[in-house]
């Protein structure tokens, strides 16, 4: 593995997204879960209030 590619992977591992399968059962689609649980994260870590 090259240097460039090794420094890539590292960097995605810093930060991982939490995946809950039932959110993608829910919508359907595992992109829209994906979104649904990003959702849900930030609702929780905004308390309820606004986000982007």
């Amino acid at each position: 593995m090259n240097n460039s590619l090794k420094v890539l992977f590292e960097e995605f591992q810093e930060r991982p997204i939490a995946f809950m399968p039932i959110y993608s059962k829910i919508t359907g689609s595992v992109t829209a879960g994906l979104l649904l649980s990003q959702i849900v994260y930030w609702d929780k870590t905004k308390e309820h209030g606004e986000f982007f």
